[in-house]
Order: structure tokens, then C-alpha cells, then sequence
């Protein structure tokens, strides 16, 4: 039973020190950025059902970035050729917030 315990704590430890070691080596990264493509694939995964992989290509201050998006679904409110303020940590798009066009007064 101590045993047990000891293993499942020793085994948390463990995985909070790969979340840090994580965030320390992809901090967020916060810039200006345009979305240049966006790639849909899907595929058959190992159990059969279809996976929905979304990849946006920025143009950016650190150059060209191909990032994936968390949550598939958000693709539609990704349009090529926009620009605004890009949040990534690693490969992964965290927000894209597209600049609004300024109005036009008539």
C-alpha cells in the first residue's frame, strides 16, 4: 500500500517536472503575424475514427512558422491573408486575434 502511494507520487512528480521543463523550453511567444496558407488533412487514426489535423502557415518577425491548432474545429474563423497578433508556444497556435480593417468614413 506505502508502496503504491510512493509510486504514484514519485510518478506526479515526474509529470510536473516534464510540464515545466516544457513551458521553460517553448515559452509564448506573443507577435504581429500573416496568415499566409491553411492545410486541412484528415485521416483514419489507429482506432478507426477520423482525425482532423489543421496546420496555419504565419509570416512573421521570427519568419515563416508552421503551427498547429489545438481544437480543429476553429479553423473556419481562420481566413488566408489576415493579419494580426499571433499567440504560439511551440507548434501549437494558442490565439490569433485578426486586426479589424479601419472603417472608412463617407
Amino acid at each position: 500500500m506505502i508502496r503504491g502511494i510512493i509510486y504514484m507520487v514519485l510518478l506526479i512528480l515526474f509529470v510536473a517536472g516534464l510540464a515545466v521543463y516544457y513551458l521553460k523550453l517553448f515559452p509564448k511567444t506573443k507577435t504581429k503575424g500573416l496568415l499566409l496558407e491553411k492545410e486541412i488533412e484528415t485521416f483514419q487514426g489507429m482506432n478507426g475514427n477520423k482525425v482532423t489535423v489543421v496546420y496555419l502557415t504565419f509570416l512573421c518577425q521570427q519568419g515563416e512558422k508552421r503551427l498547429q491548432l489545438l481544437d480543429p474545429a476553429d479553423a473556419d474563423q481562420y481566413i488566408e491573408g489576415d493579419r494580426g497578433e499571433l499567440i504560439y508556444r511551440g507548434g501549437f497556435v494558442l490565439s490569433f486575434t485578426p486586426e479589424k480593417p479601419p472603417r472608412i468614413e463617407r
